[in-house]
């Protein structure tokens, strides 16, 4: 999305089974997996204009790229829904990282979803035994009627969170 001035179409080449977003097994059972979930909600609430985030974030060193931030994140417009999306990343493998969101340039928003997937396991997947394994969790949303708005993304998670114009 933050290069969405540049590049207009992207796609999941592996749909089914080996990598993919869903697994079929012989006899019709499925399974979605965690990259479904995001997708999904990518879908779902990334229409509408890219806007320029300004994250300002601890960093963690990388073997490749050094010092690198431990939060990372794109924001979505849709004028038409009058709504405010944020995907938001937290790298650290340690540490929960408060996230504070100033909003005052789109006047009274009012957040209306806190979605998260998380987990210690990196390498964890939904199976036929377990097929929610991996889902995402919706989680309370403390706010204040300011245009400040404070989240706390739990370490190793992905997070959406969406605003709306108060009516």
């Amino acid at each position: 999305m933050n290069n969405s001035d540049r590049v207009k179409i992207a796609c999941q080449a592996l749909l089914i089974n080996e990598g993919g977003l869903i697994n079929v097994q012989e006899g019709g059972s499925s399974i979605k997996q965690g990259t479904f979930l995001l997708f999904r909600e990518l879908i779902k609430h990334g229409n509408g204009s890219a806007l320029y985030t300004r994250i300002e974030s601890a960093k963690a060193e990388s073997n490749k790229y050094g010092d690198v931030p431990i939060v990372y994140g794109s924001a979505i417009y849709n004028q038409k829904d009058k709504k405010v999306t944020f995907f938001l990343l937290n790298y650290s493998m340690d540490d929960d990282v408060k996230v504070d969101i100033n909003l005052q340039s789109f006047g009274k928003l009012l957040p209306i979803e806190h979605a998260i997937l998380e987990g210690n396991d990196l390498f964890a997947g939904n199976t036929y035994d377990e097929p929610e394994k991996i889902i995402l969790k919706k989680t309370s949303i403390d706010f204040s009627n300011d245009s400040n708005f404070h989240f706390i993304l739990p370490k190793l998670s992905w997070n959406m969170i969406q605003f709306s114009h108060l009516n």
